[in-house]
């Protein structure tokens, strides 16, 4: 690989950061006792990245919050302080490099480049300890189980109401079918007393021969006369 390429791929990534620190950046600026480097070298921990600062400046880390950055793929640090000495010239300047410069503060410790920009959007550092911070995932977790247990129970409840109305409607289904068959079986019991020559509701158990005057019903079937009643 060229030189040239190299350096153009470092000032890629260097483009990349700086738009990445502008985001974080509001364009307001508030000093809000927070640091953002978007490049920590990987060989840097929390330890050694705390040592450096507290030795290079007038101030007091209280906690480091380290993470891979999705756009660069560098490690990115987040440095909360918790003291600042305004009184000390090199950590004034620091301060008023970051709250009146649109570019970075660059940091130059044991060998290394190190670009500051102030976090304008720093998390709050946890009110409880880890032992308390333990016992309330303990706690997050038993209502996770409850509210599995309880979505649980309502899944059976609507298995079985959905089987219950699969019962219904095979009932219902079978219903239909036997009403069709008893109307099927009706029209032919009413085809055999039309070819008997009997209305539909006379039938020829009825004590009576039919007699020989017939009318028509007007639908082409000839009725017999009912006999006169006694």
């Amino acid at each position: 690989m060229s030189v040239n390429s190299s350096n153009s791929g470092i000032s890629n990534i260097h483009q990349i950061m700086y738009k990445e620190s502008k985001e974080i950046v509001d364009k307001e600026c508030v000093w809000t006792n927070s640091l953002f480097c978007p490049r920590v070298p990987n060989d840097m921990d929390k330890a050694s990245l705390r040592e450096a600062i507290e030795t290079s400046f007038a101030v007091k880390v209280e906690r480091i919050d380290m993470n891979n950055s999705l756009k660069t793929g560098c490690v990115q640090a987040f440095i909360h302080l918790n003291f600042w000495n305004d009184g000390d010239n090199k950590t004034k300047k620091l301060k008023h490099i970051l709250m009146t410069s649109s570019t970075p503060y660059v940091w130059n410790i044991w060998s290394v480049k190190l670009h500051l920009f102030v976090n304008h959007k720093p998390i709050p550092t946890p009110t409880q300890n880890d032992h308390q911070l333990a016992n309330s995932l303990v706690i997050c977790r038993e209502l996770i189980d409850k509210q599995a247990d309880m979505i649980n129970g309502l899944n059976n409840q609507l298995e079985n109401q959905r089987l219950i109305v699969q019962t219904h409607e095979s009932h219902i289904s079978a219903l239909f079918q036997q009403q069709n068959m008893l109307l099927f079986q009706l029209k032919q019991q009413q085809q055999v007393c039309y070819r008997l020559g009997y209305p539909p509701n006379v039938g020829p158990n009825v004590g009576y021969p039919p007699p020989l005057a017939a009318v028509n019903n007007g639908f082409g079937h000839t009725l017999p006369v009912p006999p006169p009643q006694v």
